[in-house]
């Protein structure tokens, strides 16, 4: 999982009608449009940033993981 102190929360304006038909699609397989736009988020981040980048972000999030379950248990 990630942590959420180190995520942003992101606002999109889209035509509510259209929101309301693409969710109610998406119910009966048991996803949702913020699942969905995560997915493909994900895919572009995947696509776009560098492998080397992404490495140096994976190792700069576990960091922060690992600081904050210390902070837990201690």
């Amino acid at each position: 999982g990630t942590d959420m102190a180190n995520c942003l929360e992101i606002t999109l304006w889209y035509p509510e009608d259209k929101f309301n038909a693409l969710s109610t699609a998406l119910e009966p397989a048991g996803s949702s449009v913020e699942e969905e736009l995560g997915r493909v988020l994900t895919e572009l981040y995947e696509r776009l940033v560098p492998s080397e980048q992404r490495v140096e972000i994976a190792e700069k999030l576990a960091g922060a993981a690992a600081e904050f379950l210390a902070d837990q248990l201690g």
